[in-house]
């Protein structure tokens, strides 16, 4: 962000501008901290904390359109973290398998997660409002999970071979 451009919200950053600000402290020379924290009207610690979570920052914004990024602005995380980044995985493994997931997958798989980490039901309702603040916080607000896969041809010898076999795995499992 350059000092000419008036923040709507201020001391709060989208992700672009935490990318903008990793990149500037990436260059073999970068500008002081404390330049940058006034370039983005923001404190030096706050420049300090971008830059130890630029790993976390820089993965997540991969995801992310160029849209999603500029009106991202949450950075909490939810109320039981360690099965976020789980289903996190889960989603972009599946997104770069173009396998298309469904929400209420997603919502099913948080869920076997929690039970696996010994969250009780009580504690934990993964739920399409969870959904909702998941993709949010994540960058998954602008992608639609569902149906982005790639198209399938549903006369596929391959495809049918594999389905026939999902069925059989399937019919061994209580609804």
């Amino acid at each position: 962000m350059s000092g000419s451009n008036a923040k709507s919200s201020e001391n709060h950053l989208n992700e672009q501008e935490q990318i903008e600000i990793i990149h500037k402290l990436s260059k073999p020379n970068p500008s002081s901290k404390h330049s940058i924290a006034q370039e983005y009207f923001i404190s030096e610690g706050s420049i300090r904390y971008i830059w130890n979570k630029k790993d976390e920052f820089g993965q997540r914004s991969l995801l992310m359109t160029a849209e999603a990024r500029a009106s991202t602005f949450r950075q909490s995380k939810g109320h039981f973290p360690q099965n976020e980044q789980p289903v996190y995985t889960w989603i972009d493994t599946m997104r770069w398998a173009n396998l298309t997931v469904q929400p209420s997958y997603a919502i099913a798989k948080d869920k076997m997660i929690a039970a696996s980490l010994e969250i009780s039901d009580d504690d934990f309702k993964g739920s399409w409002q969870w959904l909702r603040n998941f993709r949010t916080c994540y960058g998954f607000q602008e992608i639609l999970l569902h149906g982005e896969g790639v198209e399938v041809n549903k006369n596929d010898p391959k495809f049918l071979t594999q389905l026939e076999s999902l069925y059989e795995i399937i019919k061994e499992y209580n609804a």
